[in-house]
């Protein structure tokens, strides 16, 4: 999908079924891809309201930072023998 077709999708159609669906309002939420963001200006002269969304969110998956974490602890306290290696 180029930004071109997401621009024409969301004002041609996404657009015009929110308007008759929410008519108190709505807000678009898009991520940075280079595809949402190209059309931006489009949503402008549209009157979209977009949601603003930082350029790099946090990480909300903590899995990482839980292996981070059990790396460094196993890491002070080395195996003293060959059971408690593989423990």
């Amino acid at each position: 999908m180029t930004g071109r077709s997401y621009g024409d999708m969301t004002v041609n159609d996404v657009l015009p079924w929110a308007q008759q669906n929410m008519p108190d309002g709505w807000i678009l939420q898009q991520d940075n891809d280079p595809v949402h963001t190209s059309g931006t200006a489009a949503f402008d002269d549209q009157n979209v309201r977009l949601l603003d969304w930082p350029s790099q969110p946090p990480d909300l998956i903590p899995i990482g930072h839980v292996w981070e974490e059990f790396g460094r602890l196993c890491s002070k306290r080395p195996a003293r023998n060959k059971y408690e290696k593989f423990a």
